[in-house]
């Protein structure tokens, strides 16, 4: 055994009279021990009998054997052997620290041996090295012998200690080397004896497991639904189970048979192909193809091994159909849903989380195509304040109530748009309650699916019916109105008119009747304007545009008047489009109501001259207010259906009535307005001459509402 010779200072010098044990005895007493310890398999055995000799040979009243073992988890532990001269000690001894002046003995391969260790400056100075069981035995003597394999393993080290200075010498430190040589021999043959019964021990656990496992393999390739085939790198198949068989070939028996003899179409095929791709690269290949021969479509799982491949696959030619039937249906649904421009949408009922595909997404402003939103989030969010109470706070309580949710309701998005929308819904079950009458299956209730549209058409086309039902209603019961003043107005401008005649009549009476007669002139003029709105024709006619702006002025002048508003006409004479003397009308109306709306104690100028638009003869008409303008966030929906600044006295049509006849007229509506000083608004209406298509005008005008 190779080991480092280390000396440290004693106490004392080494005494002959130590040396005067029997040369023989101590011989024997080696070979006695090299021989048990040949024959020892036990490493607690081996390290006792080391032990056990080596302190007899030293001369010492206690040794330690300290030395290396594998533990329950597989891994190294330091363990220990003690022994003494006196078995009182053995069985008293209690574990104590040791100062690391032991160490190198242990852990660095050296030989430490001191007559008096007391003597040593380091002698109790250090931290201790715990499991040194050494107790509270006095030393004086010491002596520490490491126990190595050939190749520089540490194995252990053996410990002796005497209460007396002056007892190791060198003669009795080389014989306890030797027994540390025996002693490290003796742990490396039993080291190797268990390894080798522990090989043993696993191959032959190998070799059962592998028994095993080919027996549980076969039986599981008998009994799987899949078929196997093994295949050598000659392309011969070596096995198939009973489902491989039945399916390629029923009733033959195709082991040894080569590859293109059972296949002679899959020369150069995919499933080749992919055979070749798995035994040559060595890697995992799956694919589903379609084999016309068999008529089949096969699910195929290619493994490469030793002999070649492995081949597991599935007729899959049921669910490829069903696929294909599922996909087709799939289609032709989403196919209808854009027909209908419909969105879907389904709720989970646990999380209350919506799921929108791309239009109900783009209808109701979500977070984003199949992005999980919020229900109720998302319904405070978009719902139109006013019709909150269309739309269930809780999708709870309508599943609950039946299972079916329907509503229309105001969408306003945060890019500031407003639509209607239809949402409709029913409840959806979980597999258990499938087929179960609702009623029976509430607690099986998983949420809901439904569709969502856009019916702003819809709503816009009723409202402006509804709109245009009133006006014709008004129109009527107007025109009646006037009809019936007329007869008892032509009465009384006859009497007024007999009055101021009369010679007898004072000038004061006079100038009064003068001033009667013009009111009712007036009331005349207004009840024949008002039979105007009313006769007005279905077909397209000759509008003197500046008879018809003076007239609407007129109409609204007492509201001026009463609002303090002076109007400036500028209009050039005789300026004549082709129309619908009607709805021209309602164009002007609209817009003058509009600047009257919006001013106070300030003047409208109203100007109307010959145009040229991209080359098209017309009129341009252009009203202007000095009233407060409109807003920025509101110039951006001013033509929106149902969008109004008047609360409840506007409707909200106004100006896309306005916008609607004149686009239908082949024109134009712009503005422009400022918020700032001077404020204002400016509206330029161009109206052409003559309409290219008058066979627009050949419907009424409910047709143009639709």
């Amino acid at each position: 055994m190779d080991a480092k010779r280390n000396s440290l200072p004693s106490g004392a010098p080494h005494s002959s009279s130590q040396e005067e044990d029997s040369h023989e005895a101590r011989l024997n007493l080696l070979i006695d021990t090299g021989l048990a310890l040949a024959g020892e398999r036990s490493l607690e055995t081996i390290v006792q009998t080391a032990l056990e000799a080596g302190r007899q040979l030293a001369c010492a009243s206690f040794g330690v054997f300290f030395y290396n073992a594998t533990g329950s988890d597989g891994g190294p532990v330091q363990r220990y052997k003690f022994s003494a001269e006196d078995p009182a000690v053995v069985a008293g001894i209690t574990l104590t620290p040791v100062a690391d002046l032991f160490s190198p003995s242990v852990f660095d391969n050296a030989i430490l041996r001191s007559a008096d260790i007391t003597h040593n400056p380091r002698f109790g100075g250090n931290s201790p090295f715990s499991g040194t069981p050494l107790g509270h035995l006095a030393i004086r003597s010491y002596l520490a012998v490491p126990v190595c394999a050939p190749n520089g393993h540490h194995l252990g080290g053996m410990l002796f200690g005497h209460p007396d200075p002056d007892i190791f010498s060198a003669y009795r430190e080389q014989q306890v080397v030797t027994v540390a040589a025996q002693a490290c021999a003796a742990m490396e043959n039993a080291r190797l004896a268990d390894n080798l019964t522990q090989e043993i021990a696993i191959a032959d656990a190998a070799r059962q497991a592998q028994r095993e496992t080919s027996e549980r393999l076969a039986s599981v390739f008998e009994s799987t639904t899949d078929g196997i085939a093994l295949m050598d790198r000659n392309w011969r198949f070596t096995y198939l189970n009973k489902r491989a068989n039945d399916i390629v070939a029923p009733g033959r028996d195709v082991s040894g048979m080569p590859y293109l003899e059972l296949f002679p179409d899959g020369a150069g095929s995919v499933f080749e192909q992919h055979y070749a791709e798995a035994m040559n690269e060595g890697r995992v290949v799956e694919f589903t193809d379609y084999y016309a021969p068999l008529d089949i479509w096969a699910a195929i799982r290619v493994f490469p091994t030793s002999d070649g491949i492995a081949i597991f696959f599935q007729d899959v030619s049921q669910q490829r159909r069903a696929e294909r039937s599922s996909i087709d249906a799939t289609k032709r649904l989403r196919q209808a849903l854009d027909a209908g421009q419909l969105g879907t949408w389904t709720w989970n009922r646990e999380t209350d989380l919506l799921d929108l595909d791309a239009r109900a997404n783009d209808l109701l402003d979500g977070e984003g195509p199949h992005v999980p939103v919020s229900r109720t989030d998302l319904r405070k969010r978009i719902v139109n304040e006013e019709d909150l109470g269309q739309t269930a706070e809780s999708m709870r309580e309508i599943v609950l109530a039946g299972g079916s949710y329907n509503a229309e309701y105001r969408v306003e998005t945060r890019d500031g748009r407003q639509h209607w929308v239809s949402s409709r819904g029913i409840a959806t079950y979980d597999d258990d309650s499938a087929g179960l009458h609702p009623a029976k299956s509430l607690k099986q209730v998983t949420g809901m699916i439904g569709t969502v549209q856009d019916i702003t058409a819809r709503k816009t086309q009723e409202a402006t019916l509804r709109q245009s039902e009133k006006l014709a209603a008004t129109g009527r019961l107007a025109a009646t109105i006037a009809h019936e003043i007329n007869n008892p107005l032509e009465a009384v401008t006859n009497l007024i008119y007999l009055s101021k005649t009369d010679p007898g009549v004072p000038p004061p009476i006079a100038h009064l009747l003068e001033t009667a007669d013009n009111e009712l002139a007036r009331v005349a003029q207004i009840a024949q304007q008002t039979l105007g709105f009313y006769r007005d024709t279905t077909r397209p006619i000759d509008i003197d545009l500046t008879d018809m702006l003076e007239a609407v002025v007129n109409l609204f002048s007492r509201k001026m008047q009463y609002k303090r508003i002076e109007c400036e006409l500028d209009l050039t004479p005789d300026l004549h489009i082709f129309g619908l003397q009607g709805e021209v009308r309602q164009v002007f109306s609209n817009l003058i109501v509009n600047a009257i709306d919006a001013s106070s104690k300030t003047q409208i100028y109203i100007r109307a001259r010959a145009r040229t638009h991209f080359g098209r003869p017309g009129v341009s008409v252009l009203i202007a207010d000095r009233g407060t303008g409109i807003p920025v966030g509101v110039r951006q929906r001013l033509f929106s259906p149902f969008f109004t600044t008047k609360q409840s006295v506007g409707t909200g049509l106004g100006l896309w009535v306005t916008r609607g006849i004149v686009e239908k007229q082949g024109g134009t509506i712009r503005f422009r307005t400022s918020t700032e000083t001077p404020s204002g608004t400016v509206f330029r209406v161009f109206l052409p001459t003559e309409f290219l298509n008058p066979d627009k005008f050949s419907t009424t005008k409910s047709n143009f509402i639709q």
